[in-house]
């Protein structure tokens, strides 16, 4: 019986749909709305797209950017680097 079933799991695997799974990191941040272009751009180099923007009352750029996990960390010191340090990322939005 193990063997019969053993097969059939076999045949099963061998069949089934692969799915690669990339893990993902994210981060809100706050800049200057003059680093939008910036934002945008940097998201676009490391594969990762902006999402939920929106404009505080300074008018003042907030935003989420998701990218690879493998990418992240570069990706946030390209940031800071671009802006000069005008950006404060929230970390507790990197779960």
């Amino acid at each position: 019986m193990i063997r019969a079933y053993g097969s059939a799991a076999r045949l099963v695997l061998r069949q089934a749909e692969r799915e690669i799974l990339i893990p993902m990191s994210q981060i809100t941040l706050t800049t200057n709305s003059s680093n939008a272009g910036t934002i945008y751009s940097m998201a676009t180099k490391f594969n990762g797209c902006v999402q939920g923007e929106s404009y505080n009352e300074n008018g003042d750029l907030i935003a989420t950017i998701i990218c690879e996990t493998e990418h992240f960390d570069d990706m946030i010191r390209e940031i800071r680097d671009a802006t000069r340090g005008d950006v404060k990322f929230d970390d507790s939005s990197n779960d």
